[in-house]
């Protein structure tokens, strides 16, 4: 797309020179997104499985950098992700984070790169963020 996404912590986040704000405060009934399709336990990828059907669509590129610039720009409303190497979503969680979004572990803790836990929910709503959450606790 020869589009460039960046963030500054603090700043905001941009596409190409442009400061993106999330948006996006649809219900689970009427949210897109992604669920990690590997990684889960035989638990939680029972979980998973179950609660996809909640969602209006659910579909993964298969490159999480991207649905995090989705996430962002207000494409797409949450990702739900099992394996976090830091290198993979560093960059995603500032751009999020910077565009007014938000991101959780299950056990409710904040993200943070020097942790090293699994199972993550990125939304661009606070609102999506605890429904989410409140689905994978039943």
């Amino acid at each position: 797309t020869e589009d460039m996404c960046s963030a500054l912590l603090g700043e905001g986040a941009f596409i190409n020179d442009e400061k993106i704000i999330i948006t996006n405060n649809r219900s689970i009934s009427e949210s897109s997104g992604s669920i990690s399709s590997k990684y889960w336990n035989e638990k939680l990828d029972l979980k998973m499985k179950e609660i996809r059907q909640k969602f209006k669509h659910v579909k993964s590129y298969g490159c999480i950098g991207f649905e995090y610039v989705e996430i962002a720009t207000n494409k797409r409303d949450f990702a739900i992700l099992s394996k976090l190497s830091p290198w993979d979503h560093i960059p995603g969680i500032l751009i999020v984070r910077e565009a007014g979004g938000f991101d959780i572990h299950f056990d409710k803790t904040p993200y943070e790169y020097n942790i090293e836990k699994k199972n993550l929910v990125v939304t661009g709503s606070i609102t999506l963020q605890n429904e989410i959450i409140n689905l994978i606790k039943e």
